[in-house]
């Protein structure tokens, strides 16, 4: 990638500046935002994106043969082939919904239809709520086996933990590409290539890793990857899917409505035709405003590279690391990983005190399960506190965040403020 882009991303205020969210204060403090796996700030330019739609091109495709709409929908095809592009994959092979974890619902239920009792689906303890219910659901009306696939010694999962779990019954294996509570990956493409040869279908949630990894569906060899738009500098309320084209064409729908139908019969036989593959899993009215800016948004990425924001996010993390290191309060869960997120508690005091304190001086951290239940297991923790960087996160924040932890000597103090 572009080596004078990350300088700028390492070293000056240039990219902070395409942030307007990032000039709010809170309590004359200014925003230390920190909870990018949550979801990412907006640049300036997806804003403009946005509004322009609803300024110029609000209106609907199909069937609008007027000028708008044949606009819109240009607009719309060239935010598919970019995310296409984006991907390696076929813009026919782009699905547009609400969230990943809307998308991982409608594929467990397309995936449902190829299983049978006690086939098994493989999971991690990692996994975000998005990634466990859909399938524990299908699991219980289908009477199928639920296995979770062991970390390796690095909290990563590779072939080798792949293969010790899968059985002849192993129909399904849906895996984050990389985690939201500890950051941890998977090999996509290793795991991707040795299920494909045992025709076993690979899922991936790619929500935390989108806007971190370079994407080659074409290398991974996955039957569906999902991620959503806001946690890569794009709107809320957008989900995308890659699904292998042919399994959306010969799978049967799942939800139903306007724009997909081609033909019905009123002769009780209830039978009815839907129109082309992609059409058949965007029944309704899309998010246009949000698919609109999608172009923006891969245009705002590349131009960046992921590479790069991958690279100044480990450097924080490595950064935020050491100085916590200095502090004998700390309890860290993941600090050897590389990745731009850091779970962490502070000794004798709770994940959601320290939050609250933390916000009163501005700093936006999450706390919690993060929404990944059986972890704790793992981490052997119920609750914790959660640092994510992205691109517009720098150094002198950390200084911050870490002056204002060695302060609060009773995190109960931002109460009687």
């Amino acid at each position: 990638m572009n080596l004078n882009l990350y300088n700028l991303l390492m070293l000056n205020d240039k990219l902070r500046n395409d942030f307007p969210q990032l000039k709010i204060k809170n309590n004359n403090h200014n925003l230390v935002y920190l909870d990018s796996a949550a979801t990412t700030l907006k640049p300036q330019k997806i804003i403009n994106s946005i509004t322009e739609y609803y300024e110029k091109f609000s209106c609907s495709t199909g069937r609008g043969n007027y000028f708008l709409s044949s606009q819109l929908e240009s607009r719309v095809s060239e935010s598919t082939k970019s995310i296409a592009k984006f991907l390696n994959c076929d813009e026919e092979e782009i699905v547009f919904s609400y969230n990943t974890t809307y998308l991982i619902n409608i594929i467990s239920k397309i995936l449902s239809a190829n299983v049978k009792e006690n086939d098994e689906i493989i999971l991690s303890h990692a996994e975000h709520s998005s990634n466990l219910l859909p399938w524990y659901m299908i699991a219980k009306a289908k009477k199928l086996k639920i296995k979770f696939c062991p970390f390796n010694e690095d909290l990563t999962i590779g072939v080798r933990e792949i293969k010790s779990v899968i059985s002849p019954k192993t129909k399904i294996v849906s895996l984050a590409h990389m985690t939201n509570v500890l950051g941890n990956t998977i090999d996509v493409n290793g795991i991707g290539k040795f299920l494909k040869e045992r025709n076993i279908y690979f899922v991936v949630d790619g929500a935390q890793s989108i806007s971190y990894y370079p994407v080659d569906i074409k290398k991974i060899q996955c039957d569906f990857y999902v991620f959503s738009a806001h946690k890569m500098c794009g709107p809320t309320g957008l989900g995308i899917m890659y699904g292998r084209r042919e399994i959306l064409e010969k799978s049967e729908a799942v939800i139903a409505g306007g724009h997909m139908l081609k033909s019905l019969t009123t002769d009780g036989s209830h039978d009815f035709t839907v129109l082309s593959s992609k059409r058949k899993w965007q029944p309704g009215t899309s998010n246009y405003a949000a698919i609109f800016a999608m172009k923006e948004v891969i245009n705002y990425l590349q131009e960046i590279g992921v590479d790069n924001i991958r690279k100044h996010c480990i450097e924080l993390k490595k950064y935020l690391v050491s100085e916590f290191k200095k502090l004998p309060n700390i309890v860290m869960y993941n600090e050897k990983l590389e990745s731009s997120i850091l779970t962490f508690n502070v000794k004798n005091c709770s994940a959601e005190d320290v939050s609250f304190d933390l916000s009163s001086k501005g700093i936006c951290v999450r706390h919690g399960d993060h929404c990944s239940k059986i972890l704790k297991n793992v981490i052997k923790t119920q609750a914790s506190l959660r640092i994510s960087f992205y691109l517009y996160n720098r150094k002198e924040e950390i200084d911050y965040l870490v002056k204002q932890i060695k302060e609060g000597k009773d995190f109960l103090n931002h109460l009687f403020e």
